[in-house]
């Protein structure tokens, strides 16, 4: 039996958004260097490098 999004939607908790931002907030910086750092996706040119700059990072979806 199909059921709609609406009533999933519904079964959603009302304080979702704000744990799912908090989480984000808490969490992305920790996530993303640790992805940049085992996947090494970050391109840098050799100025960025003798500089120590971070050069242009590619997101990682």
């Amino acid at each position: 039996m199909p059921t709609s999004l609406q009533h999933h939607i519904r079964d959603v908790p009302t304080d979702a958004q704000r744990r799912v931002l908090w989480v984000r907030d808490k969490y992305r910086k920790i996530i993303q260097d640790t992805m940049r750092d085992e996947t090494r996706l970050v391109m840098r040119t050799p100025v960025d490098v003798e500089r120590g700059q971070a050069g242009v990072q590619v997101p990682i979806m």
